[in-house]
């Protein structure tokens, strides 16, 4: 800035050893420290863990090794005859082996790209107040074509008669794109807020055959972590939920809390 023929110059401070540099200087002069460092500092996080370190390997090497399995048996029709197996069987075994074991390299790649993946919501929300969510990133890289979107859904249940059984129902009643607008830099953290206003609870959000499929599929979500995941969703009965869908290229992510939605007037209406 200029004032006359006067000119006024700006400072940075190193908070390494306190040494004031000049406005144009990239690094500190007497520690040579770079200050992006300083305004831009990076997150002291562990690196990302190895592959075959992951909890999820060893699950992914045994879907995969029953895969092969299936494939060699599919393969030679004598062993067939003799174990007295069908190859319908084996081409269900093969196909629910394989995705399985693509469900965990997919989990430990996204362990490999964040360190942290939180989204915060209220607790509970008053009908037609205005509420707010944030989802938190910590990335360990560079990640780049990144989309953001934030949900407010209904997930409720719907008899069409008495003697039919229920059927689980979605509705989408807000969705916000969040502007990331750049590439995230690695051991950042970002944090993308938005607000939604809560509607009335009006539908049903319980059911018992809800609770007792959810209690079959997880028996097998230390096997598939996809059937812990609908497992958790099922048991909630539905409900009003924030739902965060993170995608990185041809990989995506989604992410669901509850909000307990009330309104209390002549009656208590809770959803």
């Amino acid at each position: 800035m200029m004032y006359g023929n006067d000119a006024v110059l700006a400072y940075w401070h190193c908070t390494s050893c306190d040494h004031t540099n000049s406005e144009i200087r990239v690094t500190c002069d007497l520690c040579g420290l770079a200050r992006r460092h300083i305004e831009d500092p990076l997150i002291d996080i562990p690196h990302p863990p190895r592959f075959t370190h992951h909890p999820r390997f060893l699950l992914f090497c045994v879907w995969a090794g029953l895969g092969f399995v299936g494939l060699a048996l599919l393969s030679k029709p004598a062993w067939r005859e003799t174990l007295g197996i069908g190859a319908p069987f084996l081409i269900l075994e093969m196909l629910a082996a394989y995705l399985s074991a693509a469900d965990n390299v997919v989990a430990v790649i996204w362990d490999r790209w964040f360190n942290q993946i939180e989204l915060e919501v209220p607790e509970k929300a008053a009908t037609g107040k205005r509420f707010g969510a944030a989802i938190k990133l910590v990335p360990y890289r560079r990640i780049e074509r990144i989309r953001i979107s934030m949900c407010l859904i209904d997930r409720y249940f719907e008899r069409p008669g008495s003697d039919q059984p229920s059927t689980r129902k979605v509705h989408r009643i807000a969705c916000h794109e969040l502007p990331v607008g750049r590439p995230l830099k690695g051991r950042r953290e970002y944090v993308l807020r938005e607000n939604f206003i809560a509607p009335f609870p009006i539908t049903s959000h319980h059911d018992i055959g809800a609770e007792i499929t959810a209690s079959f599929l997880a028996l097998f979500a230390w096997l598939i972590p996809s059937l812990g995941l609908m497992a958790r969703n099922l048991r909630e009965h539905g409900g009003y939920y924030l739902r965060v869908k993170i995608q990185v290229g041809l990989l995506s992510r989604t992410i669901e809390r509850r909000v307990l939605v009330y309104h209390l007037g002549y009656d208590l209406f809770v959803g």
